[in-house]
This record gives structure tokens, sequence and C-alpha cells, in this order.
């Protein structure tokens, strides 16, 4: 309880002070976790942020969970189709910061309260007729609660995807929209961020890479991300970002290799997919996520 209680004074000070809906940038997907926040073009268990990716995905059905330190935990489902030239997704994505105490001014215990944000989204896209063009929508809904404190927002995400001879070349415009309530009175703005992404094959290799830029309100990311198919039933996954070299780590060269560093490993057998992941911060710090998939 301890630990909850110190990450709650966390999660308040930095909604009082930047913004209320940080929860829409947490990961919810193993892949998210595995390519260390990319993967936005690699369509193996694609979650749609770039929602143009849902033309380059089959059809499934994911679940997967997310562990966090500190009891943290995040959820998802996802599920698409296509009805003629039209393709259809939905993501319903949940984070849990756990059950804190609630104390009066005495420092006595009135009860306990949950912490916890839900994402609701749906994605269309479709094609050009050369189907050299990609283009899609993601829109949601979006709800944050602490105790009976809360903030909701309409969400919006398009993203566009040209298909080169050898490269894919995607932009996205993310998590853009309406705050209609938040945690704070005064006017405060959605996390989001312009992401530019080239993907493709190294020639005469099974492995696919992708770069990423992400600029954002507060700062500019790269990112790298690669997936390798080992044989038709083994799938490694990694990437890294430039967040590695803002750190300040005293330990060791492996421990600062390895920070911000994500890796995982998935199994395909069939129409069944069982997908691991993990994520490092840095010492003492880790992700954990495990997903399943079913192709239909």
């Amino acid at each position: 309880m301890k630990y909850k209680i110190n990450i709650i004074f966390i999660f308040f000070s930095i909604g009082l002070s930047q913004t209320s809906f940080y929860g829409l940038e947490s990961w919810t997907q193993v892949s998210s976790v595995s390519f260390a926040g990319g993967g936005y073009l690699l369509s193996f268990r694609n979650d749609f942020r770039n929602p143009a990716m849902l033309v380059d995905s089959n059809r499934v059905f994911n679940i997967d969970h997310i562990q966090y330190p500190a009891g943290i935990t995040g959820q998802s489902l996802i599920t698409n189709s296509q009805i003629n030239e039209k393709y259809f997704g939905l993501k319903i994505s949940r984070t849990n910061y756990g059950i804190f105490t609630e104390r009066n001014l005495d420092n006595q215990k009135t009860g306990d309260y949950t912490a916890s944000d839900i994402h609701f989204q749906m994605v269309y896209a479709q094609t050009s007729k050369n189907n050299k063009i990609l283009f899609g929508l993601n829109t949601g809904l979006f709800f944050s609660q602490i105790q009976s404190f809360n903030a909701k927002a309409i969400i919006f995400s398009p993203g566009i995807i040209f298909k080169l001879k050898d490269l894919k070349l995607g932009l996205l415009l993310q998590n853009y929209g309406k705050v209609y309530n938040s945690y704070i009175t005064t006017k405060e703005s959605l996390p989001n961020s312009r992401v530019i992404s080239v993907a493709g094959f190294i020639p005469s290799t099974p492995l696919e890479i992708e770069l990423d830029y992400l600029s954002t309100s507060r700062k500019n990311i790269f990112q790298i991300s690669g997936i390798i198919n080992i044989n038709k039933n083994i799938i490694i996954k990694a990437g890294s970002t430039s967040n590695k070299f803002d750190q300040k780590i005293d330990s060791s060269i492996f421990n600062s290799v390895f920070s911000d560093f994500g890796i995982g490993l998935a199994y395909s057998l069939d129409d069944l997919i069982i997908d691991f992941g993990s994520y490092s911060y840095g010492p003492g710090g880790y992700i954990f996520a495990i997903g399943f998939s079913s192709k239909f």
C-alpha cells in the first residue's frame, strides 16, 4: 500500500501541474511494450495507432495484459473486420492505477478508492484504387477517474500511409480532440503528437525495421523498432528510443545499454498467437506483458 500511496501522489502532481490525460500515452498492448512505443507500421498484432494500418492487418481478436511497477496494470481488447473495401476496428483499453486509502485530516482511514482510465476507440480505414495510399481515422472517448473526480475527452487520430516500392511511409496526427472535463479548472490541452514513420525489410533478410519521429509539445523523440520471423512459428521483436540518452544512469554499461529497451517473443500456431513482451526503464524498472490472438 505504501508504494501505491506514493504513486497516487505522483499521479495527482502530474495531473494538477500539467494534464489530466497522460493515460492516453500508456501502453496497453504487448507490441507497444516490445517495440518501446514504436511499431506504428509493423503489421504483426498491430493496434491501429496509425489507423491506416487497419488495411494491412489480418482479421483478429486480441486480448492483452500489461503489468507495470507498483501494481499498475493495463488491459486491452482489439478486434477488426472488413466489409467490401471498407475496414473497421474496435479497441477498448483500460489502465488501472490501483486501490488507495482515503484518510481525513486526523489521518484516520475513511475508506478506499480507485483510480483508472478507460479508452473506447473506433477505427475506420480504406485504400486508394491502386492500393498505394491507405488512410484511416481513429476516434473515441477517453474517461479518467480518481476517487469522485473525473476527466473526459473525445479523441481523433487521422493517419495516412504511402506504399512506395520497398518502403512504407506513414503520417499520423495522434490524440487530437476536445476536452470536456478535467481535474483542474484552467484550460488544458491533450498530449498530442505528430508521428512520421518509415518501415521496410532489410534486403535479403526476414528483418523488418521501422524508424519513427515523434514531435510533441514537450520534446521530440526518435524510435527504432524491428521484427524478425525466425521460422513460420517464432517471431522476435525489439525496440528503443532516443529517451535512452536523456537518462543519467550511474550503473554498469550493460544496464545503460538495456535501459529504455523493449523486447518480445511470440509463438504462432495455426490461427492462435501467444505474445510475450517486456520493457526496461533502467535499473529496477520493468514492464511485463502477455497477449493472445485468434484469427478469424
